[in-house]
């Protein structure tokens, strides 16, 4: 198989050489670009859930401290 590709390589003329590497090229580049897209849309989305995350977390700590407030008043009415 590769010494099938490598006839076929030898068999080309320049240019043909020339087409086949810029189309090579081409392809990885779309790759390379679509790669980085998934990747920026993966990194926004964590970032949304690192802010929803940490907004739940300031969530639980307000209702902590209401809890505690409400916890001393009632011991205070005891």
């Amino acid at each position: 198989m590769v010494l099938d590709m490598i006839e076929k390589i030898l068999r080309m003329d320049t240019q043909e050489r020339k087409k086949d590497s810029f189309i090579a090229f081409l392809k990885l580049g779309h790759h390379l670009f679509a790669n980085v897209q998934a990747i920026s849309l993966h990194e926004v989305e964590a970032l949304k859930v690192m802010k929803e995350a940490k907004d739940a977390k300031a969530e639980v700590g307000r209702l902590k401290d209401a809890l505690k407030e409400n916890s001393t008043e009632v011991e205070h009415l005891n």
